[in-house]
C-alpha cells in the first residue's frame, strides 16, 4: 500500500493529460472539498457508514459475498468479496483471527448520517489475537482504498453535510493501518485533484 497512492496520482495526472476528467471539480450541488477540514470530514462520514451501517452485516461467520445487497436510507450497497474467521484455543493458549476483504459499489447509497455515495471502495482487515497464560498480543492491519479499472482510478461521489453547510465532491481514498503502528496514514484526493494527507 505504500505506492499505492503514488499510483493513484499518477493515473490521475494521465487522466488530466488526456481530458478523461473534464468536470474536475465538485459533483452536483454543494460546495467542493477544499480544505484538510474538509477532507477529514468527508472520509469519516464514508467510514461512519463502513463501521456503522456495512461491516456489521458482513463479520458474522465464515462467508463470501456474491452481489450481496444492503439497503442504505436510500440506494444500496453491493459487496464482494469474504469474510472468515479462525478460533483456536487449547489449556493455556489461545488464537483468534479474522479476515475482511471486500469491494463495495455504492449506488446513491444514503447513509444513516445523512451522507450519500456513489461508486466504488475496497475494505481489506486483518486481526490475530494470541494468548498464552493470560498475557495477549494482538496485531491489527487495515487497508481501505479506491478502486481502479484500466489503470484508470475511479472515484466515488459524495455528498454531505458538515456543520450546515452542504458538500459535494469526488474523492479519491488510500487509507491504511499497517500492523505495529498506531496511527493511520490517510490521503484523499478531491475531484480537482488537490492532495489531502493526515
Amino acid at each position: 500500500m505504500k505506492n499505492y497512492f503514488m499510483a493513484i496520482a499518477t493515473a490521475l495526472f494521465l487522466l488530466l493529460l488526456t481530458g478523461c476528467n473534464k468536470d474536475g471539480g465538485s459533483s452536483g450541488d454543494g460546495s467542493a472539498i477544499e480544505t484538510l477540514a474538509d477532507a477529514m470530514a468527508a472520509y469519516s462520514k464514508i467510514t461512519d457508514i463502513w463501521n456503522d451501517e456495512l461491516r456489521p452485516q458482513l463479520a458474522t461467520d465464515d462467508q463470501t459475498f456474491t452481489n450481496f445487497v444492503i439497503n442504505g436510507e436510500s440506494g444500496t450497497a453491493i459487496v464482494n468479496g469474504k469474510y472468515s474467521e479462525i478460533n483456536q484455543s487449547s489449556s493455556n493458549t489461545s488464537y483468534n483471527e479474522f479476515n475482511m476483504s471486500v469491494t463495495v459499489d455504492f449506488k446513491d447509497y444514503t447513509g444513516k448520517n445523512g451522507a450519500k455515495l456513489s461508486g466504488g471502495l475496497h475494505f481489506y482487515e486483518l486481526s490475530d489475537t494470541r494468548c498464552t497464560n493470560f498475557t495477549c498480543a494482538t496485531h491489527s492491519s487495515y487497508q481501505y482504498y479506491s478502486l481502479t479499472q484500466d489503470n484508470t482510478v475511479l472515484p466515488v461521489a459524495i455528498s454531505f453535510l458538515e456543520n450546515g453547510k452542504k458538500y459535494s465532491d469526488k474523492v479519491y481514498i488510500d487509507a491504511d493501518k499497517a500492523s505495529g503502528r498506531l496511527s493511520w496514514d490517510i490521503s484523499l484526493l478531491n475531484g480537482k485533484q488537490e492532495k489531502f494527507s493526515w
